[in-house]
């Protein structure tokens, strides 16, 4: 299945377009630091401080066969009212982006992601 982690298979999230303004990180508290850098009002690892709040966009735009894998162009852009754009492209596998964008976005979401994606739901294939 080409969907499926294989031992010895590469990283997720290497840039093949250009190098991401926003490094991969493996934890709460590692993004939390990296938020904090960009000025954004960062409270804790469960929470936000008061103030304006990031939007971002993620949009599926292309894909490419590599190694017998597809690879999804992911167009990237980090929105704060009155800042400009932070953008960028990143090429991602299926499975990558269910497991780092999906399904922590799912969980957190509980039974509201069910009202706001039930006529969107997760490819299982693109």
């Amino acid at each position: 299945d080409q969907d499926t982690d294989e031992e010895g298979e590469e990283e997720p999230g290497t840039p093949y377009l250009d190098a991401s303004p926003l490094a991969v990180v493996a934890s709460a508290a590692e993004a939390n630091t990296l938020l904090e850098g960009l000025d954004y009002p960062v409270g804790d690892t469960s929470a936000w401080q008061q103030g304006d709040l990031p939007e971002l966009r993620v949009r599926v735009t292309a894909h490419k066969e590599e190694n017998r894998r597809t690879h999804y162009e992911l167009d990237c852009e980090l929105r704060r009212p009155g800042q400009e754009p932070l953008r960028w492209v990143r090429a991602e596998r299926l499975v990558h982006i269910r497991r780092r964008l999906h399904d922590p976005v799912k969980q957190e979401m509980g039974q509201e992601y069910k009202r706001v994606f039930k006529t969107t739901p997760f490819a299982h294939h693109l």
